[in-house]
């Protein structure tokens, strides 16, 4: 009898050992999911900026008077225009005729706390989007980063 109990109270204890590494193991499985979801989102943002950018004639930024710029456009030499504008843990890019939008496009990047746009004059005008990661959690430190995404504008 109590060599039996014996056996069970191992048995146990490796079950639940074997739970708290499969948990562990999950838990860094949906990270790398998420994190590599992130970088494809922003790869693929970051192409798409840089071929509106290329192509723009102008570009100004999007700010109510006195505001921080709530996004950035481009004026393309056909008349239309490209904007891009963030939208709640996602990038949109609407591309406008007038006021008719005739497409949109989303890319959807979590955990973001802020989004600066700029653009600067010199030689070539430079657009830049800035997006910064959201401090969360105890490991707030290890998981946070910055992406900038670089295009000249008109280069055509």
């Amino acid at each position: 009898m109590v060599e039996m109990l014996v056996v069970v109270t191992a048995i146990s204890l490796i079950v639940g050992a074997t739970g708290v590494c499969l948990q562990g193991a999950y838990r860094a499985d949906r990270r790398t999911r998420e994190e590599l979801s992130r970088q494809a989102a922003l790869h693929r943002l970051a192409v798409q900026f840089r071929s509106d950018a290329h192509r723009a004639q102008a570009a100004r930024l999007l700010a109510p008077a006195g505001q921080q710029p709530a996004g950035l456009a481009f004026a393309q030499p056909d008349g239309k225009s490209i904007e891009y504008r963030w939208q709640e843990e996602r990038l949109e890019r609407r591309v406008l005729d007038g006021q008719n939008r005739l497409h949109s496009d989303s890319f959807a990047v979590s955990r973001v706390r802020a989004v600066e746009w700029r653009l600067s004059a010199g030689r070539t005008v430079l657009a830049t989007v800035v997006i910064r990661s959201a401090s969360e959690g105890a490991d707030a430190g290890a998981g946070k980063w910055e992406w900038h995404i670089d295009a000249a504008v008109g280069l055509r």
